[in-house]
């Protein structure tokens, strides 16, 4: 490392060719998306490169406590096509929060939120469903995960999330996370754990303890500084 501080990026979007007068400058470029990891080998960038993945808010917890909670996927992203002809072919009610889903005339049958949701909210709203429901943004996303995949386990909430490469390499898939091809597949995990709501909680604790040991934003500062050869003590 030189003798000035070091120069560290961590990038979560998806970039080009035409980076590299920004990138070369870094001594270290961490990417949340091993696919970014690629692209920058591909396109030569200079700077040493590391996958440290998106995180979760340790302290954003829902301040309330529930025993019951309502046998629905919550889905708090913004509309796609994708996301809206997937979630169209689930016969169970998803409650689906942001703004631009009241537009979607196929989704009737969902509960729908069109307000922008607040970082405290969204706790409330993981801490009272079921489980949470993750479907990929695809320009944004090459083999990576997203808040979705982190935050609900704060609350203990489980994750059902549409296959990614990266998934293996933060969760044990049908442990701490849910995990389905298809929308054939959706629909067939969402019945049962309507049908064997336990199951949904059993894995929701096993992810927190997984999120909790390994995947908060503490977690990810460490890491960051431990690739320039800084030792720092975080509490994660």
């Amino acid at each position: 490392m030189p003798s000035r501080p070091p120069l560290i990026a961590w990038i979560g979007d998806v970039f080009t060719r035409q980076a590299a007068a920004v990138a070369n400058p870094f001594d270290v470029i961490a990417y949340t998306d091993t696919g970014m990891l690629d692209l920058h080998r591909a396109y030569g960038f200079r700077a040493r490169t590391a996958f440290v993945p998106i995180a979760a808010t340790r302290a954003v917890r829902s301040s309330q406590e529930r025993a019951f909670r309502i046998p629905d996927l919550a889905f708090v992203a913004a509309p796609r096509p994708n996301r809206r002809e997937l979630l169209a072919r689930v016969p169970h009610p998803v409650a689906i929060f942001g703004p631009g889903w009241q537009d979607a005339p196929e989704l009737a049958h969902h509960r729908r939120d069109a307000r922008r949701i607040g970082a405290h909210e969204l706790a409330d709203i993981y801490a009272s469903h079921m489980a949470a429901l993750n479907i990929r943004h695809g320009l944004v996303v090459i083999n990576g995960l997203n808040q979705r995949h982190f935050a609900p386990y704060i609350q203990g909430t489980p994750v059902v999330s549409d296959t990614q490469p990266d998934l293996p390499l933060c969760f044990d898939p049908g442990t701490e996370m849910l995990v389905y091809r298809d929308g054939d597949e959706l629909r067939e995990l969402y019945a049962q754990l309507r049908h064997e709501p336990a199951r949904a909680r059993i894995i929701g604790l096993a992810g927190q303890r997984r999120v909790l040991a390994h995947h908060t934003y503490a977690h990810r500062l460490r890491t960051i500084a431990e690739l320039v050869g800084e030792k720092i003590a975080v509490a994660a």
